[in-house]
């Protein structure tokens, strides 16, 4: 079974991959200069079919996405199931944080978060498989290929999922602007961030069965009340990550 991603940063990163799953290329008749060369030139190196396409197909392969005229036909990812995940993870050590989405519904947020996860070295993304965005050729677009970076995980519950991670041994932190704990809560080899949809925030009983609740402390407040899902993602996996030496446990 094969997907589409497009763009030219989706489709640079999928080629580098050691193990591309990549298998067929296709470039605008339009595209020329650096940028097609250097997508030629990757392509080249690991033996994949590039195709010149007309813009009306490299629209239709896109579903939408501004494809930049660049596109390219992949191997589906294999899907990754909780049970799977937390066994391939080390028994002891740091992880990187592990992101929950609580209902993430618009690709543009979805696309940017798995950015920021994988910019700041997220160990996953989880997310339900239903009422969520899901991992789409605009979505990997979005994300500028951090899809080929990020484990993305699929479940039915994320409120049961928050307790087979603490079984494990993650601390679960929910993102909620009267959240009692500030950014110095995020500390410890595993923790879980909860981030929730765009317009309502954590559902109840996932705000229930944190952990603990954490804030974002505002600046001036002459602009926004709160930052959107995929900002706060942003600002939370920083703190989290720049956490990972300090050994306590929040309490």
């Amino acid at each position: 079974m094969s997907e589409f991603i497009c763009g030219r940063w989706a489709v640079e990163e999928a080629l580098r991959r050691e193990k591309t799953r990549v298998t067929k290329v296709f470039l605008s008749e339009r595209l020329k200069g650096p940028v097609a060369d250097a997508i030629e030139r990757l392509a080249r190196e690991k033996g994949v079919p590039l195709h010149r396409a007309h813009e009306n197909d490299l629209e239709r392969r896109s579903q939408g996405a501004v494809h930049q005229g660049i596109a390219a036909e992949v191997a589906a990812q294999p899907s990754l199931g909780l049970k799977e995940f937390l066994s391939g993870l080390p028994k002891e050590g740091n992880l990187g944080p592990l992101v929950l989405l609580d209902g993430i519904e618009d690709p543009q947020n979805l696309g940017a978060i798995l950015r920021s996860a994988a910019f700041f070295g997220a160990c996953g993304v989880i997310l339900p498989n239903r009422r969520s965005a899901q991992p789409t050729t605009l979505v990997s677009k979005v994300s500028s290929g951090a899809l080929e970076y990020v484990p993305v995980i699929q479940v039915a519950n994320v409120a049961e999922t928050m307790e087979v991670l603490k079984e494990h041994g993650f601390w679960v932190a929910g993102a909620d602007p009267g959240g009692p704990k500030g950014l110095e809560a995020l500390q410890g080899p595993r923790i879980a961030l909860v981030i929730g949809s765009e317009g309502s925030g954590l559902g109840r009983l996932v705000k229930e069965r944190c952990d603990f609740l954490v804030r974002i402390p505002a600046g001036r407040q002459s602009g926004p009340a709160s930052l959107n899902a995929s900002c706060a993602a942003a600002v939370l996996l920083y703190a989290a990550s720049r956490a990972l030496e300090t050994p306590a446990k929040p309490g």
